[in-house]
């Protein structure tokens, strides 16, 4: 059975040497050769988290396959409990399997006896005491910092950078996040510097402030932009938007894909009207703010929403806003409508575009989609009355690809007359959900080289597609149109009116 070493640093900004020194004069006195040394010095490692110390799993899982007479360590902190009852567990395991612990002095913190038991755990509580004085410095701090518009870490908001102000309160430089460990910091001038790693990020002057600010990358904004207008005038989820989203590509930055979690989170969070918003959810282990003040962490409420009154943000807004005060407050109430039953609809989705063409044969009433996968329409009579509907239709599934091949096919024979016919403008979020009708129009007339034009306005919706420009070159191209299949007789003073 072996001998192993536990190290631990809270983060990787302290060294592991006087530890290991510590841990190995320790050995060489009682005669024990360490067989293996386990380090956790890389990122943050908080006692309280012994579960995500992956250094400190893996003796534990050596002990229980009976592989391990004696784990030596610097000091009992150094092991790293939460509280004297995890204290406790581990004792308790490590007793099970004969095993000692023991610190670099040569005690043996896993003893049976009544001293070493209640040594070991006040030293537990003594350790739990320290994190929560610790915890509530910091909270309270947080509090103070966060009312002034200060950023209190974390990652920030998509379409947002947290910016260093100097003691003049210009900008110095910004942190520009591309990934979950991925940032650049931009100076002023443009110049940018990579930062990758876990908690390697830009350092600032004890002068300087960081605060949230609308992103360099003006296409995030765009997004949030969109994000905000669609949910606030389309008969649509936030799970829709993500959809939406993947299929354009678009990163969310600290996720793979977009999820309807993180759409929610854009659409709750008050840093896009300009007010950057601190304890929007529980995540404490020791203190938090509720209820107006700091109080100890009696339960776990990781990921838990806060009520607003704990919010914690500036009495005015930091910058100008990226949405407008209306829109938030329709986001909001949209959010906040009371559930209960609501009336049975057809899912409006781009996915879904036949949906407003499709009849059903028996009853002639139209169809509704199916959202569940395989895509579908179903009769909207059965839809909405079930079985005992008045005109005797069942569901009457077809599927959404069957459909879309028919139309497939449909224009490859009417290419040649449609190119001659067609000359189509939408916006590329149309709210009337014809973008899936609109860009497999587009797909298929371009697959069979078809003269007929149809084009995507960038950024636009089906309200505020026209713009002045748009109608005036539609109108000249109609023009152009109309006098080189109707030009009047040569010789004629006619013109055709403009």
């Amino acid at each position: 059975m072996s001998t192993q070493a536990y190290v631990r640093v809270s983060s990787d900004q302290q060294d592991t040497t006087r530890q290991r020194q510590s841990i190995s004069a320790c050995a060489d006195r009682l005669g024990l050769p360490i067989d293996k040394w386990h380090e956790d010095s890389g990122g943050k490692n908080p006692r309280h988290r012994a579960e995500k110390r992956k250094a400190f799993v893996r003796p534990l899982s050596d002990v229980a396959a009976g592989m391990v007479k004696t784990i030596i360590v610097d000091q009992q902190d150094r092991f790293g409990t939460k509280d004297a009852f995890e204290w406790g567990e581990f004792i308790g395991k490590l007793r099970k399997h004969n095993c000692r612990l023991l610190d670099s002095s040569g005690r043996e913190l896993s003893a049976g006896d009544t001293g070493a038991v209640i040594t070991g755990v006040v030293a537990a509580l003594s350790s739990q005491e320290e994190q929560r004085t610790k915890a509530h410095r910091s909270v309270t701090g947080k509090v103070a910092y966060a009312a002034k518009g200060e950023y209190q870490g974390g990652y920030p908001p998509y379409g947002a950078d947290v910016v260093c102000f100097g003691p003049d309160g210009r900008e110095k430089w910004r942190t520009l996040y591309v990934g979950h460990y991925d940032r650049f910091k931009v100076y002023h001038d443009g110049k940018r510097e990579r930062f990758q790693g876990k908690n390697v990020t830009p350092a600032k002057d004890s002068t300087d402030t960081l605060r949230l600010r609308p992103s360099i990358e003006s296409d995030r904004i765009k997004i949030v932009k969109q994000i905000f207008k669609r949910f606030t005038t389309e008969d649509i989820s936030a799970q829709q938007i993500a959809r939406r989203l993947n299929d354009l590509k678009v990163s969310p930055v600290f996720a793979e894909t977009w999820h309807a979690s993180i759409v929610i989170g854009i659409l709750r969070n008050p840093v896009y009207i300009g007010l950057p918003t601190w304890n929007r959810r529980a995540g404490a282990n020791f203190a938090e703010y509720v209820d107006g003040r700091v109080q100890a962490v009696n339960e776990t409420k990781r990921g838990k929403r806060r009520k607003p009154a704990d919010h914690i943000q500036p009495d005015k807004p930091e910058f100008a806003p990226i949405i407008d005060g209306q829109t938030w407050q329709n986001t909001q109430q949209k959010l906040d409508a009371p559930g209960g039953k609501k009336p049975r609809r057809a899912p409006h989705t781009a996915e879904l575009w036949l949906r407003p063409f499709l009849l059903c044969w028996h009853c002639m009433k139209p169809m509704h989609a199916n959202s569940r996968r395989p895509l579908s329409y179903v009769c909207g009579s059965y839809s909405w009355h079930g079985k005992q509907n008045p005109t005797g239709c069942r569901i009457h599934r077809v599927h959404h690809d069957v459909i879309e091949t028919i139309v497939a096919d449909y224009l490859a024979t009417s290419a040649p007359k449609i190119g001659k016919l067609l000359k189509a403008s939408q916006g590329e979020f149309d709210t009337f959900y014809l973008d899936g009708a609109t860009r497999l129009l587009k797909e298929s007339l371009t697959a069979l080289k078809s003269d007929a034009v149809v084009e995507i306005i960038p950024g636009k919706t089906h309200f505020d597609l026209l713009t002045p420009e748009l109608r005036q070159r539609m109108r000249a191209e109609m023009v152009e149109s109309f006098l080189k299949h109707h030009s009047p007789p040569q010789g004629s003073s006619k013109q055709p009116a403009s």
